[in-house]
């Protein structure tokens, strides 16, 4: 079901029966105010804390749409609370059965006043200067861009289950709108939907949220908008990821799947082409399009692309990096050992490197320098899983196996984000 079905059974899957005369299809727009909305689901523990967030903000919401997707706990008695409590700035929909976050986003996009539509998910924290910010950035780039841009997002952190701030701040930074979409291709720079600010007559044409992909909706739905125009960026932590046991980004090989599948629906010429728009060098935009080969399972056509990059640009340590991928997928671990040793020497702190090549290692039985490889990628990467995997492996048992361990196949961002195994 794609967003224009949404709007056909939209009074089938509303409940609001004491908003009595309220005409959503012609309400009007009102330009120049922002609308929030939240989707919840069982979401009873930490909905209060982000809805505060919002209603903080130095740059007043018009009105925060909280779409309670048929919770079972008590979390849309909350939601009452909070528009009471609100003034009626909150104001609070449930849905008549669970439809998941995809449409109770769209729902809420299609119930909301503003031109721009901010999303948070219900677990997660707004600094107070989020709009502000957000719209003086948009307010810059349109000054020199008009009618260019779609969205706009910051940089985060993370925390907690109890709203303790984890240490490192994940970071993107301004790119030309034609430069967007390689990027996105490439590796999704926005990971939550929480404060990204859009453009609600961009998100519509674009489709909405499609419903089909559970884990990567966020992603596909940032692709079919850089097609659209430009992605605003504001260099600061404005938004608290709140990381738990029940956040469904624990799902790591899910993500992985949808990664794959919603890669497919783009032709291989359209995805080079959009990665080569980039203002970079040459062999790194080269080097990253191998590396979209290899997702889509493009093994030999991608390490042909990847050893011409190396013999042009040997300096380049993605080159040495990608062709290991490539050897160790075929099981010549002479060669991968050889490859990951390069990228090492080009650069040090390469922790999928030294994850893979401390795998190797730990297979050949060279425990201890698999072991420094291992302990000195985790000093540097906080929450590296696959190596954080591979050394309590090597510290329980002696003899390892190629089942014992785990490889990285994709290079690691500057910082990590943190999962529930």
């Amino acid at each position: 079901m794609n967003f224009w079905h949404i709007r056909l059974h939209f009074n089938i899957l509303l409940i609001n029966e004491k908003k009595e005369g309220s005409d959503l299809e012609g309400a009007k727009r009102i330009p120049g105010n922002i609308s929030a909305v939240v989707p919840a689901y069982n979401s009873a523990l930490y909905l209060k804390s982000t809805v505060e967030s919002l209603l903080q903000q130095t740059y007043p919401l018009f009105e925060i749409i909280i779409v309670d997707d048929r919770s079972e706990d008590a979390t849309y008695s909350l939601c009452m609370e909070l528009e009471k409590s609100s003034g009626g700035r909150v104001r609070a929909y449930r849905l008549a059965r669970n439809c998941g976050p995809s449409l109770a986003r769209n729902i809420g996009m299609e119930l909301a006043h503003g031109e721009w539509v901010l999303f948070m998910d219900h677990d997660d924290i707004a600094e107070p200067q989020l709009v502000e910010l957000e719209l003086q950035r948009l307010s810059e780039l349109e000054a020199g861009a008009p009618g260019d841009w779609v969205l706009v997002h910051s940089a985060y952190g993370q925390m907690g289950e109890n709203g303790e701030r984890l240490a490192g701040v994940t970071r993107w930074r301004q790119v030309a709108p034609e430069e967007m979409l390689g990027y996105l291709l490439v590796r999704n720079p926005i990971l939550t939907a929480s404060g990204v600010l859009l453009k609600k007559e961009a998100a519509l044409r674009a489709g909405g949220f499609d419903p089909a992909w559970r884990y990567s909706q966020d992603w596909d739905l940032w692709l079919r908008l850089a097609q659209l125009g430009g992605f605003g960026y504001v260099d600061a932590p404005l938004i608290w990821i709140r990381r738990h046991s029940s956040n469904l980004s624990r799902k790591i090989c899910n993500f992985k799947t949808d990664e794959k599948a919603i890669l497919k629906r783009y032709e291989i010429s359209f995805i080079e082409e959009a990665i080569h728009c980039r203002r970079l060098p040459w062999e790194v935009n080269r080097a990253d399009f191998v590396s979209v080969l290899y997702r889509l399972d493009h093994w030999e056509e991608g390490f042909r692309a990847i050893k011409e990059v190396t013999v042009k640009r040997p300096g380049l340590p993605a080159g040495f990096f990608l062709s290991g991928l490539y050897y160790l997928r075929n099981n010549n671990w002479s060669k991968a050992c050889f490859s990951f040793e390069r990228t090492l020497e080009l650069a040090p702190e390469h922790g999928a490197a030294m994850n893979n090549l401390g795998a190797i290692l730990a297979l050949r039985g060279d425990y201890e320098k698999a072991k420094n490889l291992f302990a000195r990628a985790i000093s540097l990467f906080p929450g590296y899983l696959d190596a954080t995997h591979n050394l309590l492996r090597l510290e329980e048992k002696r003899t390892l196996h190629l089942g014992d361990v785990r490889f990285t196949w994709r290079e690691l961002r500057p910082v990590l984000l943190t999962y529930a195994e």
